[in-house]
């Protein structure tokens, strides 16, 4: 068994291990632990096909030759929906979330003419120096291409949660951890892309370059496992506090109601002195459950929430010719801003724009 081999098979055994106690504490069909679980799975099939390569080699193996190549575009995929159900907590999925398969599917056509040709055929394909695929630059190219765009994807997540909770992810403990391994597979990705631009203008065989990617993703594989054992949160769905409602489900979305009501029929986003007491005396509770509502069913901060509505209704009110009369500071009074300059900056953070460039937009579409 040689030194790859030895790396390939700890990284398989690891990430099956972590994948099954994943599904195993999974909370419903689509969550966080489905989709690293998943995730997972198929980086330790590709370890396996590997090390089967590596110890028996081509000849004895052919079958395994380009075998689990279209489940490579599957990797950034996954990783990006883990990371939205892990930063969002209960995103809706959407009809357009299949598109992400699009590439996978794209692949297995290409190479299933080669899927149906004989252990024979495969291996003298190999031996000769001919690919599997028509392009084979072309391949290697949309594979480092869709590690950057997730990558890139998964980055702006960290991002726009940061807006939505007035928070940074690395500042919470329990979550600490993603900012570590969203950046390491950013980092994976970038170097891969690196390493393939350079080797495109040398003679240097391109399957070394998957050989190393492999490894790097068995390390990838290991340093998950070290944080889910540092944080029991991620293996477990019910085993801590934030995970786990503090009140009933029924309870909750009772409180969760009387949240929109307030806000959308009562209008209390227009009071300019309403906060954290306003609320918890309105729903007879404590300002941890409120917080804790707040996060999980609404995804932000109790402050982005109700600027949310005040910037919905300084839009209308821009729009609408029975406010032409007011001017920036008088639409800011009205929905519950005290000084314009608060007014500009919440409201170039929602929209965008600021209230000026908005309503020259209005002006313009006329």
């Amino acid at each position: 068994m040689t030194l790859f081999s030895t790396f390939f098979i700890i990284g398989t055994f690891n990430g099956l291990v972590l994948a099954t106690i994943l599904f195993l504490n999974s909370s419903r069909k689509l969550d966080k632990n489905i989709w690293l679980g998943t995730l997972l799975l198929i980086i330790s099939t590709f370890l396996f096909n590997q090390y089967l390569i590596e110890d028996f080699g081509v000849k004895t193996l052919p079958h395994l030759i380009g075998g689990l190549i279209p489940l490579l575009f599957l990797i950034g995929p996954l990783f990006y929906f883990f990371m939205t159900y892990e930063i969002e907590k209960k995103p809706t999925w959407k009809h357009t979330n299949y598109l992400h398969f699009l590439p996978a599917i794209g692949s297995l056509m290409l190479i299933l003419p080669f899927y149906l040709k004989s252990g024979t055929e495969k291996y003298s394909i190999y031996i000769e120096g001919h690919h599997y695929f028509p392009n084979k630059g072309l391949y290697y190219w949309c594979f480092g291409l869709l590690l950057l765009f997730y990558s890139y994807k998964s980055l702006g997540l960290i991002y726009q949660h940061s807006i939505r909770t007035n928070k940074k992810i690395g500042k919470n403990k329990s979550h600490k951890w993603i900012k570590h391994f969203v950046w390491l597979f950013s980092s994976i990705s970038i170097c891969f892309f690196i390493t393939l631009t350079i080797l495109s203008f040398t003679w240097y065989h391109h399957s070394k370059v998957f050989l190393s990617t492999f490894l790097v993703f068995s390390f990838l594989i290991h340093f998950v496992g070290f944080w889910s054992i540092k944080e029991s949160k991620f293996t477990s769905v019910g085993s801590s506090s934030n995970s786990k409602p503090i009140l009933s489900n029924k309870r909750i979305l009772a409180i969760k109601n009387e949240i929109i009501h307030l806000l959308e029929n009562e209008e209390v986003y227009k009071n300019d002195n309403i906060d954290s007491k306003f609320f918890c005396n309105k729903l007879s509770l404590n300002s941890k459950y409120l917080s804790h509502i707040i996060n999980n069913e609404f995804n932000c901060s109790l402050t982005f929430l109700v600027n949310s509505y005040r910037i919905t209704e300084a839009k209308s009110m821009i729009k609408s010719e029975d406010y032409s009369h007011l001017n920036f500071l008088g639409i800011a009074m009205e929905v519950g801003f005290n000084t314009k300059n608060t007014f500009t900056r919440v409201f170039k953070r929602h929209a965008g724009m600021t209230p000026t460039e908005y309503k020259n937009r209005i002006l313009l579409s006329a």
